[in-house]
């Protein structure tokens, strides 16, 4: 620091922020962190630029997720949810975007959980539970080449066909879904 020239900035760090104050806010500022390092859909495809109600969120409990990965117009709930919450789900932050021109969709989040361990297993879980979810679609399992850990499929259905994506990566889940 001695070579650089900063003016009237300090140099010093600032002392350090303390505690959230309860379980549910550390939960919910966790959430934000991560919406600050997680990619947006027009950060891959500059067209998806439109959205709706449940475009960007913040997940701080599992029942939270379905909305985001899946939600059915009648409220049945999920099964990749209850796979998230058997693994003690933590927090995770969600973003979607579409581009209504082509009705082309991206949907990416990460999904925190306590180890390694529990992400593996919920990210194979999950999967599992959202092929079981499209009973009338032809659904597939689909390697991306170049990552040997995405667990991921196709469905292909009257509205063209779908890619879904769960990996896992340390104690996280990436999910992305076009």
């Amino acid at each position: 620091l001695e070579v650089l020239t900063t003016g009237n900035y300090p140099t010093t760090p600032y002392p350090a922020y303390g505690t959230a104050g309860s379980q549910e806010a550390g939960v919910r500022l966790e959430g934000l962190r991560l919406a600050n390092n997680t990619v947006v859909p027009s950060d891959v495809d500059p067209t998806l630029i439109d959205y709706s109600i449940q475009s960007a969120r913040v997940m701080d409990d599992a029942a939270s997720i379905e909305p985001v990965i899946l939600s059915y117009p009648d409220g049945t709930p999920n099964e990749m949810a209850a796979a998230a919450q058997a693994h003690n789900f933590v927090v995770g932050f969600a973003s979607r975007r579409y581009a209504s021109a082509t009705n082309n969709g991206l949907t990416n989040a990460v999904l925190m959980f306590p180890d390694e361990g529990a992400a593996k297993a919920a990210a194979a879980e999950m999967l599992a539970a959202d092929m079981r979810e499209w009973p009338d679609t032809s659904s597939v399992p689909h390697p991306i080449p170049g990552h040997p850990d995405a667990l991921a499929y196709t469905k292909t259905s009257t509205d063209g066909i779908t890619v879904s994506s769960y990996t896992p990566r340390g104690h996280y889940v990436l999910y992305q879904t076009a």
